[in-house]
């Protein structure tokens, strides 16, 4: 089926839809062993902030990707404090073509995130784990602290991953 012949409304809806899938799921995406399993195995865990979004189309011309640069506030395994971090995401918007895909995390400018990335043979940067690679972090109403999920703060998050992956902060 060509792309642009879904209309943009429809492909909206459709994208609110998955969205809406997606986040009544998002507390209980993870467990903890799932989550040590996947930071075992990922090159790279930060905690940053989502500076900017490019998509772009890929060589091909027929499927669009979205480079997303986070500020890397904490690195976990595998960078440095203060970096950033590019990953390229399947999926995004550009030219009126909107592409988008159930598995792959949706970043968005100016959310604070914890990712888990591997390296592609080509050296670019993936999410890994397809959505229980990235978690957002939000503030919670009445304490003020960072938070995972409505149970757990990002600051006993990053111990349990540093934990599992053996480390004790940052540059494994």
């Amino acid at each position: 089926m060509n792309r642009s012949a879904i209309p943009l409304r429809m492909r909206v809806l459709i994208a609110a839809a998955l969205l809406a899938i997606g986040l009544s799921s998002g507390w209980a995406q993870n467990t903890p062993r799932a989550t040590d399993v996947l930071a075992r195995q990922a090159d790279v865990v930060i905690v940053g902030h989502v500076a900017s979004l490019v998509p772009q189309w890929d060589e091909t011309h027929t499927r669009i990707r979205t480079q997303v640069t986070i500020n890397v506030s904490q690195g976990i395994k595998g960078t440095a404090s203060g970096s950033t971090l590019t990953l390229i995401v399947p999926g995004g918007e550009l030219d009126g073509v909107g592409e988008l895909y159930s598995d792959t995390p949706v970043f968005h400018r100016d959310e604070d995130v914890v990712v888990f990335a591997q390296r592609s043979d080509q050296g670019l940067y993936r999410v890994a784990g397809g959505l229980e690679g990235k978690y957002t972090v939000v503030k919670d109403q009445s304490s003020g602290k960072q938070m995972i999920s409505e149970r757990m703060t990002l600051g006993e998050f990053t111990s349990e991953l540093q934990q599992a992956i053996g480390t004790k902060g940052l540059n494994h």
